[in-house]
């Protein structure tokens, strides 16, 4: 987690999140090596078991009509689990490097994108943390201080993950605001326009 040259690591245009500025989140969150490691053996214990979590967690989703839309057929819910599985294994991995930023931020971008607004984007997080956490006290319930080591690496992931996903709504409603600061900039110097004693022609070019 040394400081290092800035490079972009988002290839989303909406938002900027260099290698520096994910280390310093990363710092501030105090996520260190030994996290890293903590989480790796907790993905060890939980390789056999991961099908519990998608299954469990989309059986939340589907329960809410403002999530279930998201999920029209069996197909998508299929895919979407396939796609969760994937995000589910790759949160205890012990790898939270420039790829794995980079896939937080185009995840959040297109869960904003789809409409999906944040108090359910963030609500999934509790569901995450619902089914993950029973799992680290049945692991550790005999070794408190690894119970809780384990437990808080864990909320430092996934509060860099909030973070992220919460920075893609906060810059698609600063995009919001500046485009339709624009328009209406547009539409007043139409208004100027034909409000003025120019021709017919000067008036549809400045149009």
């Amino acid at each position: 987690m040394n400081a290092q040259k800035p490079r972009s690591i988002n290839s989303v245009p909406d938002l900027a999140l260099d290698a520096t500025e994910a280390d310093r989140r990363k710092a501030f969150l105090e996520l260190a090596p030994q996290d890293a490691r903590l989480l790796l053996e907790l993905h060890a214990l939980l390789a056999d078991q991961a099908s519990f979590f998608v299954d469990d967690f989309y059986a939340h989703l589907l329960a809410f009509e403002e999530t279930r839309r998201f999920i029209p057929d069996e197909a998508t819910l299929n895919k979407l689990k396939r796609t969760q599985l994937t995000y589910f294994n790759r949160l205890t991995a012990g790898e939270y490097d420039a790829d794995y930023l980079q896939d937080r931020l185009r995840t959040g971008v297109a869960h904003q994108r789809a409409g999906l607004a944040p108090k359910w984007y963030i609500g999934a997080y509790n569901k995450y943390l619902a089914l993950l956490l029973p799992k680290i006290w049945q692991f550790y319930r005999g070794d408190e201080q690894k119970l809780l080591a384990t437990t808080r690496a864990l909320l430092k992931v996934v509060f860099l993950d909030m973070g992220i996903a919460i920075d893609t709504y906060i810059d698609a409603n600063q995009q919001g605001i500046s485009r339709k600061a624009a328009q209406l900039a547009a539409l007043n110097q139409v208004a100027v326009a034909i409000s003025s004693s120019l021709g017919l022609q000067e008036l549809l070019h400045r149009i």
